[in-house]
């Protein structure tokens, strides 16, 4: 069995390749098994039986020679009790067969983050794979893993949830030698009903964690569950740690040090780059090493990514996601590391958070806007539809049109920083439903500009 061999999707399926038909709220992948066949796909799983096929597909009066091909198939469909976890189970066994030291990855807010700047670390000595795009729910964690190269050494894995119990299940896919949570915030707390409950929720991360048995890492951190200092003393509080410690053996460290990164950075940011150091230290590399790395890590687009106009407006584009844990410390970073220039904080929906928290957040922002020292405005769109948005947001910049701008790197940003050039610096956070991005027009094919 080899990487891409194994799909959910109709459109990717090659010869002698194995189908899995999902079932979800908007399309059934049952309907596709006809064409998967002429793909001469090798296998199909399928809740249906072969008999609940033909009959689905004679009442869509499909072409004879469809239904003749279907029934010449026989011998290639295999009816499952659920298709995702028939997914799963395959993506599980895959992973055995590679063997990969797994990392895997959950938090409120930053697993992405977290998850680029360790692959940019592990890159330069080991095989890696991770998943590029935002892959890490019930399907994307096992579609990550399923095209996962032969050779790959680390599998880093991302791992999201809405609910109890849905962390477990990714748990059981992965089964990590190493965990990261990242933080315990406030996302989907409508859905979890408090604090604690996500806290509950994420260590679940390591309802299967793993000992690593295979290669050549001399260091014995079974099991190793790295957790942010302040999060350790969230999670005592609780009395949560007392079980967590009879079955895994935790690692301990400051998340205080400043980490040089080419992004703006804040203590959330800071203290993902310290466990991503101390992670990797754990695969002995060493933390210079890592440190240099990370110099060189870049963001990806809406995670803090930086523009700049022909009015010299910078642009901080977190257009991606957002809770009121991350806007408030990138709103008290930017105050903070910009206290001479002009700032606006531009925000809207912020989602699957509790609405009064939210409406909080806005407020202290608000407040902070009545200090004329911290040269602050703040533009809630909140909803408002695109076409009001727009219209508010260049009315806000003065602008006639939306701003053509170019990417910059932070080098660049400072650069202008220490010229007094920048004419305001406009920081877009909310989620990604939101569509702030739409404000911006970010070019598909940017030309990163040069300060010199």
């Amino acid at each position: 069995m080899k990487a891409l061999e194994i799909s959910t999707d109709s459109r990717t399926i090659e010869k002698n390749s194995i189908y899995v038909a999902l079932k979800g709220e908007k399309f059934d992948g049952h309907d596709f098994i006809i064409e998967c066949l002429e793909k001469e796909a090798s296998k199909i799983y399928s809740e249906l039986s072969f008999e609940e096929l033909v009959d689905k597909f004679q009442k869509l009066n499909k072409e004879p020679r469809k239904i003749e091909l279907l029934t010449s198939s026989k011998n290639k469909i295999q009816q499952v009790d659920s298709g995702l976890k028939k997914y799963q189970e395959l993506a599980r066994n895959y992973k055995r067969q590679i063997n990969p030291l797994t990392i895997a990855i959950t938090g409120s807010n930053g697993k992405t983050t977290a998850k680029e700047m360790l692959a940019e670390i592990l890159k330069n000595k080991f095989k890696i794979h991770y998943s590029k795009a935002n892959f890490n729910n019930e399907i994307g964690v096992p579609k990550t893993i399923l095209a996962m190269p032969e050779d790959t050494e680390v599998l880093i894995l991302e791992m999201g949830m809405r609910g109890l119990g849905q962390i477990a299940e990714l748990s059981a896919i992965a089964e990590p030698n190493i965990s990261l949570i990242t933080c315990i915030g406030t996302a989907h707390i409508e859905l979890l009903g408090s604090q604690e409950n996500i806290r509950t929720a994420k260590l679940e991360i390591i309802d299967s964690a793993q000992n690593y048995q295979a290669g050549n890492y001399s260091k014995d951190h079974e099991k190793t569950l790295i957790v942010d200092k302040s999060l350790f003393e969230l999670l005592n509080t609780e009395n949560k740690y007392q079980d967590l410690l009879q079955n895994i053996e935790c690692d301990y460290f400051s998340n205080e040090e400043i980490i040089s990164l080419d992004m703006l950075s804040n203590n959330g940011i800071n203290a993902s780059a310290n466990a991503v150091i101390k992670i990797t230290s754990l695969l002995e590399i060493e933390d210079d090493e890592a440190k240099a790395s990370l110099e060189n890590f870049k963001p990806i687009n809406g995670r803090g990514m930086i523009y700049k106009d022909e009015l010299t407006n910078i642009y901080i584009d977190e257009t991606y996601n957002a809770s009121p844990e991350t806007l408030k410390l990138g709103v008290e970073s930017i105050i903070h590391e910009f206290s001479s220039e002009p700032k606006l904080i531009v925000s809207a929906e912020i989602l699957e958070n509790d609405s009064e928290i939210v409406a909080k957040t806005f407020q202290d922002i608000e407040d902070l806007t009545k200090n004329t020292e911290n040269k602050l405005s703040f533009l809630n769109l909140e909803n408002k539809d695109e076409v009001q948005k727009s219209k508010e947001f260049l009315e806000q910049l003065e602008l006639k049109e939306p701003p053509q701008i170019q990417e910059i790197s932070y080098q660049d940003l400072q650069k202008l920083k220490s010229q007094n050039s920048i004419n305001k610096l406009v920081y877009l956070k909310a989620s990604r439903a939101a569509k702030l991005d739409k404000l911006l027009q970010v070019p598909s094919l940017k030309t990163k500009s040069s300060i010199s």
